[in-house]
């Protein structure tokens, strides 16, 4: 008993070999290569800070988004996943999604901007980015009825704004 292999219509037949692939002409492969250019992340970051105060003016939360998004893409891949950049930019998410009024969306970046703070702890600017963050994350609270939530993250909020003023006030020095 002889058994024939089945032919599949696929690229596996000899008469497919050789068919052309629609919309492709002869050498664009290397004109493609040609034209392209290489662009590196700080490059990158550059033209997409300028795109970002162009439609910070214009009111375009949209393409913001979009663009803090590619910017935290490039910080991520110069620097790493807890870079203080991070929480700017999840801090900034976050105040895009609330003039939105998209306040489930808002208060996820502030939870992100809290984690990656989190591993800042010792940075300068960390008490800061806490107080801010704790405002936005009761702002969101309030917004959806969580009064209760959003006082104590609002307290929370004011007691780190005051410990931050007052160690900028006293020159950098702790208090208790």
């Amino acid at each position: 008993m002889l058994f024939r292999s089945r032919q599949t219509a696929g690229g596996g037949r000899a008469v497919d070999r050789e068919a052309p692939i629609p919309g492709w002409q002869e050498g664009d492969g290397e004109a493609v290569a040609d034209d392209e250019v290489f662009v590196t992340p700080e490059e990158r970051m550059e033209k997409v800070k300028e795109d970002i105060q162009k439609f910070e003016n214009e009111g375009n939360y949209a393409e913001l988004i979009t663009l803090y998004v590619e910017y935290g893409a490039c910080v991520r891949m110069l620097h790493s996943d807890t870079d203080k950049q991070l929480v700017q930019i999840h801090f900034n998410l976050a105040t895009t999604y609330l003039r939105q009024t998209l306040v489930m969306q808002a208060l996820y970046h502030f939870k992100e901007a809290d984690t990656v703070n989190q591993a800042q702890a010792a940075d300068d600017h960390a008490l800061f980015f806490k107080c801010r963050i704790l405002e936005g994350m009761g702002i969101c609270e309030t917004r959806e009825g969580h009064f209760k939530a959003a006082e104590g993250l609002l307290e929370q909020a004011k007691l780190l704004c005051m410990k931050h003023a007052l160690k900028k006030a006293l020159g950098g020095k702790d208090m208790d």
